[in-house]
């Protein structure tokens, strides 16, 4: 919404000017004599006329950006990181109106490569961003992603580094109303460093946070990796079937049956 109305004062100030000089040409084409009648009759309709013309604009902006924006989650969900949606993505970055905006869009490319395991290029993405136009919660999902992404490549010790560095954002983030992606995080962070029963804390906490079905699929896949480790496999195999039912996106969908087959491994 911001996007698309974020000229609307400059545009209805423009429109009146317009409607100024229209009312002025009248006038010198129908007399002085019946100005008024005539300003009220066409002024009017003519101001409102490009009034319209100006909000339509925007209007139309809008929906073409939410249709791209379903097409990029359903592509997300589908298929995963392709160069369809990459390049979604990037022609939201290139039509960015702001500093903040273009924080935020490089933000949302860096998530979504960290996402499809482009790691290399997710840390390029987080260098271009500005960190300092990013709003709080950006801040604070910029470096979550970086201390996630650290994990995903099996790189603990740079993980916990760049937590300790940060762990203030990150404390900040867990006061917000959606807490979990930070949390899981967080139990991620505690799982690589073996501190199974602190990551199970911080699993069940990020499971009671979530809001979605994808946010419990990816809690219910670290509980049962958990339980796993704690040697408990009834509830292992349960949290393993609730992740299955949970799954939506296309690597939850391939994760879980990576899942599946370390349970069979595990207690065949």
């Amino acid at each position: 919404m911001k996007k698309g109305f974020s000229g609307l004062t400059k545009e209805i100030v423009i429109s009146f000017w317009g409607a100024v000089f229209l009312t002025a040409l009248l006038r010198l084409i129908i007399g002085p004599s019946f100005l008024l009648t005539h300003c009220i009759k066409y002024g009017s309709l003519i101001m409102i006329a490009i009034m319209t013309v100006f909000l339509i604009i925007p209007i139309v902006q809008l929906i073409k950006l939410r249709k791209k924006n379903t097409r990029a989650v359903r592509i997300l969900t589908e298929e995963g990181v392709t160069p369809e949606l990459l390049r979604i993505v990037q022609e939201s970055i290139r039509d960015s109106e702001s500093e903040e905006e273009t924080a935020a869009s490089k933000l949302t490319m860096a998530s979504i490569l960290s996402e499809g395991g482009f790691y290399d290029r997710c840390f390029e993405t987080l260098a271009e961003v500005d960190f300092h136009s990013l709003s709080q919660a950006g801040q604070e999902e910029y470096f979550n992603i970086y201390v996630y992404t650290n994990l995903m490549l099996g790189d603990t010790a740079a993980a916990r580094a760049i937590y300790d560095r940060t762990s203030m954002f990150f404390d900040r983030a867990r006061m917000r109303r959606r807490p979990m992606a930070v949390l899981h995080t967080l139990g991620v962070l505690s799982y690589a460093e073996g501190n199974i029963a602190e990551a199970e804390n911080y699993f069940m906490q990020a499971r009671a946070a979530s809001k979605d079905k994808a946010s419990l699929c990816d809690c219910e896949m670290f509980l049962s990796l958990c339980y796993m480790k704690e040697g408990r496999a009834p509830q292992a195999a349960s949290a393993a079937r609730a992740a299955a039912s949970h799954a939506v996106t296309f690597y939850q969908k391939r994760n879980v049956e990576g899942l599946r087959a370390k349970l069979e491994a595990a207690y065949s």
